[in-house]
């Protein structure tokens, strides 16, 4: 019976790697000793067990994870030179190992689950045209860097706006067809991350048990629950952590203004840069009526010196303060800047994400 431990420890081993998928790739048109690094593609919060791991890129070379009651998509990050990195296509992990043999690194998976084939079937028509939309604003932002000519911005943002609610259509007809959609489940988790201000309940309710059972459903279903926090009419929540430009304490009193612009962004986004000029403007008709902006960076730690510079630089008017290293903005699905509220006296929320325009008609009229 001495031995009895080592046989015990023998069969734990051999029931362990039973429960454990390998994940094995191979690029034809990357060097075999390329490190590879797996990485979810979704926020982590919709994963019941995440992984972050490295490989090198051959077939012999592996990833073990744990098996998975539902399928999560991945995805592969190379580095290139000059600390660029490009990432594969998605693919969906559960409980099969996989062998992704590509030929290049934007090739597409189509072993790693069976719904794949008909989804991009049903889907083909529109998938072209969001590549066009994205070719068409690639080759944009290469001649404009993001300096759009109006006609142009107009364009773009309209195209999108149609992509976005031909995709809404496309997804409820969907899943009226197979309500056990995985895809379908995550293509709508990354709209709500992107848009939360889209009512999603008549798809979601569509969804069989199957889906409503499962893990990332469930986060969802309680990402939407608690964002309506933020809906007009409610109190927007307390920050405690913000820090002036003296790297003082700082808290918003909104009493002392009739409005309050809270303006969220961070010193590289340029779309957040390109709103100031109109802010400033805005900012010094309405100030001394009782009209203040309190610009919120979220810039993490190492950033600090340039958010002072890109403050100082555009001579900002307003309030700035920092929530360093985004710890309020993560806590509270604030995942896309430029974000703002309009707030009360009362600290109310009147309205989230209101255009420059909207903002001078509505301060125009009541002050």
């Amino acid at each position: 019976m001495k031995h009895l431990p080592l046989i015990i420890f023998l069969l734990f081993s051999i029931i362990s790697n039973a429960q454990k998928i390998s994940i094995k790739i191979n690029v034809s048109d990357l060097d075999k000793d390329a490190v590879l690094v797996l990485k979810p593609s979704y926020l982590r919060d919709y994963y019941e067990h995440p992984i972050e791991d490295s490989l090198t890129n051959s077939l012999t070379s592996k990833i073990n994870m744990d098996r998975t009651s539902f399928y999560y998509p991945y995805y592969f990050e190379h580095k290139l030179e000059n600390n660029l990195w490009e990432n594969s296509k998605n693919f969906f992990i559960k409980n099969n190992n996989l062998n992704l043999n590509l030929k290049d690194f934007s090739s597409s998976f189509n072993v790693d689950i069976p719904e794949k084939q008909a989804y991009n079937s049903f889907f083909e028509a529109y998938l072209k045209e969001e590549r066009k939309f994205n070719d068409f604003h690639g080759e944009m932002f290469l001649k404009y860097n993001f300096e759009f000519p109006e006609q142009i911005q107009d364009s773009i943002n309209q195209w999108y706006t149609r992509n976005w609610m031909e995709e809404i259509h496309l997804l409820d007809t969907y899943i009226s067809k197979d309500p056990k959609s995985v895809i379908a489940l995550w293509k709508l988790i990354e709209k709500y991350e992107i848009n939360k201000d889209y009512n999603y309940n008549n798809l979601l309710n569509k969804f069989d048990p199957y889906i409503k059972q499962s893990f990332p459903y469930k986060v969802l279903m309680n990402r939407i629950n608690e964002y309506k926090m933020y809906a007009n009419g409610k109190k927007f929540p307390t920050i405690n952590n913000l820090k002036n430009l003296k790297n003082e304490p700082y808290s918003i009193k909104y009493s002392t203004n009739k409005y309050t612009l809270v303006d969220f962004w961070f010193h590289a986004c340029k779309p957040c840069l390109l709103t100031f000029p109109s802010l400033k403007n805005i900012h010094e008709e309405y100030n001394l009526r009782g009209f203040e902006i309190i610009g919120i960076s979220r810039d993490n730690t190492k950033y600090i010196q340039k958010w002072r510079k890109v403050v100082d630089e555009n001579q900002l008017p307003w309030v700035n303060v920092l929530d360093e290293n985004g710890i309020f903005t993560k806590n509270n699905q604030i995942n896309v800047v430029p974000t703002n509220f309009l707030i009360d006296q009362e600290g109310i929320i009147i309205k989230r994400n209101i255009s420059v325009e909207d903002l001078k008609t509505f301060l125009s009229k009541n002050l």
